[in-house]
């Protein structure tokens, strides 16, 4: 191949390249067109991204809410999509408005059932209002609960402590 042909080539794929980024920047685009404040948005704002709970034991979760628009969201009503038998409580289980700019906490309790089985569960909240739906999940682990076995064992190493002492005290006469 040629020098000149080479040359051609690259100048033809750089006039190409600017060409296609042209045509991308004056295309319309549907993501620059929508608005991104449209009013409500939901955080998690208990300690960290995944939390463990205890079966059969209430925990206690919080939720903020904030309307980032310039109107009122109003008929916030929260609900939840658990596993089965879970129990999802919203304190308050609705807002009626949430003025422009400002935001709510919610608290949110969750009860695993005393027969939730060890791993990894997911909680979805969801909150509806004049403006659409809003989805925010909370990672749930559960943890084995308090057992008779580790009371057993608890119970019979407080006995080796207290027979140790016991014996420590009797044999040693000085």
């Amino acid at each position: 191949m040629s020098k000149t042909g080479l040359s051609v080539n690259f100048k033809f794929c750089y006039l190409l390249l600017a060409i296609v980024g042209l045509a991308a920047l004056l295309s319309p685009s549907y993501a620059l067109a929508q608005d991104g404040k449209d009013g409500l948005i939901l955080r998690y704002v208990s300690g960290g991204y995944s939390s463990v709970v205890v079966p059969d034991e209430s925990k206690l979760f919080f939720m903020e809410v904030a309307n980032d628009s310039s109107n009122p969201t109003t008929n916030i009503q929260f609900t939840s999509d658990a596993p089965k038998e879970w129990v999802v409580e919203f304190k308050p289980q609705s807002i009626d408005a949430l003025n422009a700019g400002s935001y709510q906490t919610v608290e949110i309790s969750i009860t695993a059932p005393q027969n939730a089985e060890k791993g990894n569960y997911l909680v979805t909240v969801i909150a509806d209002s004049n403006i659409g739906l809003r989805v925010m999940n909370i990672y749930i682990g559960v943890e084995e609960g308090t057992n008779f076995w580790k009371w057993v064992g608890s119970v019979m190493g407080v006995l080796v402590i207290v027979v140790s002492v016991i014996i420590f005290r009797r044999f040693d006469k000085d």
